[in-house]
């Protein structure tokens, strides 16, 4: 019979809590979530064709659901790059360098809610609704 050994957060008085007490310590708020579609291989195994394929399918259904905007990550021009370089870092964001095969890669997005879902980053679909704090 295994026992875990006693539980120690360590000692409370030496917390600082007192930045708790103003709502200054908050910066954002981010939930998301990861899905994947039934078949469709994981985004790894995929190949282009898939790719196209499930965003074609995935950013229409998007639309006739709401009114945002899609970005298809490899129809950029250098203009659109530079306006959406937040989307990009995002998307970019835990990807190794080196990959920059955009093939089927998008994101639908409603700026003003907040809401962005990514699509084959490495799920079929990354839903996210982020806000940030007011200064």
């Amino acid at each position: 019979n295994i026992q875990h050994p006693e539980s120690d957060f360590g000692k409370i008085d030496a917390l600082n809590l007192d930045a708790l007490k103003t709502r200054n310590h908050i910066k954002s708020i981010r939930i998301e979530t990861c899905r994947t579609l039934k078949d469709y291989p994981y985004e790894n195994l995929m190949s282009n064709d898939q790719k196209t394929e499930l965003e074609k399918l995935v950013s229409e259904k998007l639309n006739e659901m709401a009114n945002g905007k899609y970005t298809s990550m490899a129809t950029l021009s250098e203009d659109e790059q530079n306006e959406n370089k937040d989307l990009i870092e995002d998307f970019l964001n835990d990807k190794a360098e080196d990959d920059t095969d955009w093939t089927g890669k998008g994101i639908f997005s409603i700026k003003e809610r907040g809401l962005f879902v990514q699509i084959n980053r490495r799920e079929h679909m990354r839903i996210y609704v982020e806000k940030k704090a007011p200064d």
